[in-house]
């Protein structure tokens, strides 16, 4: 299945980037979310690890980005207060 991810809302506060799908809501699916994570991961040859109850960060992404998926908030990724959020924000748009 073909997603077509897009960042909805920057919370710059709790430094956390929302992603939903333009065609439907990503928090009914979490196969979005993997193919996702996966993209990430091929792209980047790391190694995905999980650090808690559905979030996962990659081995060798350069931000160090936690991503997490629930079915209140679908997609999030979680970035460190010293990074750009706008680097970051083309990052991820780059397997968009």
């Amino acid at each position: 299945m073909d997603y077509n991810y897009k960042i909805i809302h920057i919370n710059t506060k709790d430094r956390w980037i929302f992603i939903y799908d333009d065609d439907t809501s990503m928090c009914d699916d979490e196969d979005g979310f993997v193919e996702l994570v996966k993209r990430i991961q091929e792209y980047t040859n790391g190694k995905i690890e999980s650090v808690g109850y559905i979030r996962y960060r990659i081995i060798g992404d350069r931000y160090n980005l936690i991503y997490q998926w629930d079915t209140l908030f679908g997609i999030v990724v979680i970035y460190s207060s010293k990074e750009n959020v706008e680097h970051i924000k083309k990052y991820l748009e780059h397997f968009f």
